[in-house]
């Protein structure tokens, strides 16, 4: 794939990530509306709950970068504004902290990056260098496993490495 075509690539991804965020946050009802549960539908077969109850409790970090600038990660991901429910996976800042908190049902489940950005709104992670805990992740980054202190990094278009010649000898 030329650099080119692999910048128009991610390109469409952190597009996709903005333009799903933004969605969500003008679908999500304001504090002066009335509640309104019926928009806050499992995802992922992650409910909106309201239980309050948390026997899972720990935290992933995710950082996004496009052309080598830090993209921010929203406060409130999957905390719907009118507060009558949170999703297992949610932020509270923009400090990157993915938060997996779920009831003790739940504590054989495994959550992925996927399910946080679907939750999110985003679009597939195709495309993306992906780091994780330092080490370049070679899968699919919707398949990510949020494990606790994980350290995730995307980068939706990497500066450009120049790919320099080369003429093979003759017979090689």
């Amino acid at each position: 794939m030329t650099g080119s075509v692999l910048r128009f690539a991610v390109g469409g991804l952190f597009v996709a990530l903005m333009v799903g965020s933004t969605i969500y946050a003008l679908a999500r009802p304001t504090s002066g509306q009335s509640p309104d549960l019926s928009m806050a539908k499992p995802i992922h077969g992650i409910p909106c709950d309201q239980s309050g109850q948390i026997a899972v409790h720990y935290h992933a970090h995710l950082d996004i970068f496009t052309g080598g600038r830090r993209v921010t990660v929203p406060a409130g991901i999957g905390i719907p504004r009118n507060g009558l429910c949170l999703y297992w996976i949610h932020t509270h800042d923009t400090s990157g902290a993915i938060h997996i908190e779920a009831p003790a049902g739940q504590a054989g489940r495994i959550f992925t990056l996927g399910d946080f950005l679907a939750i999110w709104g985003g679009g597939p992670t195709t495309h993306v260098l992906v780091i994780v805990n330092g080490r370049p992740y070679p899968g699919d980054p919707d398949g990510i496993v949020l494990a606790a202190h994980e350290l995730i990094t995307l980068e939706t278009s990497p500066p450009e490495v120049p790919q320099p010649g080369f003429e093979f000898p003759q017979g090689l």
